[in-house]
């Protein structure tokens, strides 16, 4: 008699042919093929959904993948340009075809969030830098988890925490050896000020006894360390040196705001000047100049795809975000208008973070409720604290990374 061999499967195993004897009823065969643990697969393409969260699906069988476990070096790093970036550094593996570092926040109240980063490769190394990392979000729970492909086959590397204040500890611990090491430590205090204005301007729960993750604002503004915001220069420049409309214009500059977050950006809204008739960003680019503190001039150029629209009280408006202008020049004016190819169709813009701070700080509380601001005095810590962390950043930086941890 004859049992057929079982197929192993990706998940399951397999047996062989089982042959028996119809007069002694010997039988020979039977061994265990192993499954083949998703040999041969060849999709390493990321999908999330709720359920899952991020995972790739077999090309075979198509179960969830389950990474094989390995070792990796993972370090941790810290770059401080138009924002900050908290980045996970990985040296770069000739063997390995690709690589991600899937990333979990943890805020105050127990939300996750998860995002899949790319690596940037530089020199040797591949740099993961997560982008949903608030001022607000500074000593949130960061897990990074550094996940590659290798001869066809997934794999991860165990789990690393990280946030801002691993980074503070680290600087403070190695002040001496570290490169402009008190330098670095008056930046980080800077950053943390920024971050505890933001958490209380934003209403951050992490103040909560009952919270993991206790913020900023108590620890921070407690210590002997904390900014002085009232002797942080805020002198304005002209806030609203703004061109006149003209008859060739097709839109008009309504006006200039804030944005704080992670990326400290200027928003600046353009009001159409045919009344509600919506904005056609068709080949629109917003063109920008500056000069660094380096005396480098540098441009901005910021497609219609990074633009918003939106019609208020009947009235069509477009946002343009500005987020490319480093921390160290915040106080560095831009000039900017709106074309179409190489014509230009709004006033030209010249504005700071300077000037929507000094804006900010040198209105009453009343005027600013009166301009729908709910918590001015909140707003103007932020704007201060923002002044200082800039100034903290022009005083440290060369334009580059902050020392790196291994």
């Amino acid at each position: 008699e004859h049992v057929a061999e079982v197929e192993p499967t990706c998940t399951t195993a397999g047996s062989t042919a089982i042959m028996m004897c119809n007069v002694c009823l010997h039988t020979e065969g039977g061994e265990v093929i192993p499954a083949t643990n998703h040999e041969g697969n060849t999709n390493f393409t990321w999908e999330y959904s709720i359920e899952d969260g991020y995972h790739i699906h077999c090309s075979i069988c198509d179960e969830i993948l389950e990474a094989k476990e390995a070792t990796a070096t993972v370090g941790l790093g810290l770059t401080l340009l138009s924002d900050y970036e908290l980045e996970y550094l990985v040296p770069v593996d000739s063997d390995v075809s690709e690589c991600w570092m899937l990333v979990k926040m943890t805020d105050a109240s127990g939300n996750v969030t998860e995002e899949l980063v790319e690596p940037n490769v530089v020199g040797g190394t591949n740099r993961f830098a997560p982008s949903g990392i608030a001022a607000k979000n500074m000593n949130d729970k960061i897990v990074g988890t550094y996940y590659f492909v290798k001869d066809n086959v997934l794999y991860k590397a165990a789990s690393k925490s990280y946030n801002l204040v691993t980074y503070y500890n680290f600087a403070m611990k190695n002040i001496g050896s570290l490169t402009r090491g008190e330098l670095l430590v008056d930046l980080l205090d800077a950053m943390f000020n920024y971050g505890a204005a933001a958490q209380t301007y934003f209403g951050y729960n992490t103040e909560d006894s009952g919270s993991a993750y206790t913020g900023l604002v108590s620890k921070y503004l407690a210590s002997e360390k904390v900014v002085d915001y009232t002797k942080v220069n805020v002198e304005a420049t002209d806030e609203s040196k703004v061109g006149e409309l003209e008859a060739t214009h097709l839109y008009a500059v309504d006006s200039q705001n804030a944005v704080l977050n992670q990326r400290i950006m200027m928003s600046i809204a353009f009001v159409g000047t045919n009344g509600n008739t919506a904005f056609d960003t068709n080949g629109l680019v917003f063109k920008a100049t500056y000069k660094n503190i380096n005396g480098v001039e540098k441009t901005i150029e910021i497609d219609s795809d990074m633009m918003r629209t939106g019609t208020v009280d009947g009235v069509a408006y477009l946002y343009v975000d500005i987020s490319e202008i480093s921390a160290k020049d915040l106080r560095k004016e831009f000039t900017g208008a709106l074309y179409i190819g190489d014509t230009q169709v709004s006033p030209s813009v010249t504005t700071s973070f300077e000037s929507y701070a000094a804006r900010i700080i040198s209105s009453s509380d009343s005027d600013l409720i009166t301009q729908g601001i709910t918590n001015p005095v909140a707003l103007k810590a932020v704007c201060r604290a923002t002044l200082a962390y800039a100034d903290a950043a022009a005083k440290y930086l060369v334009y580059g990374t902050a020392e790196e941890l291994q």
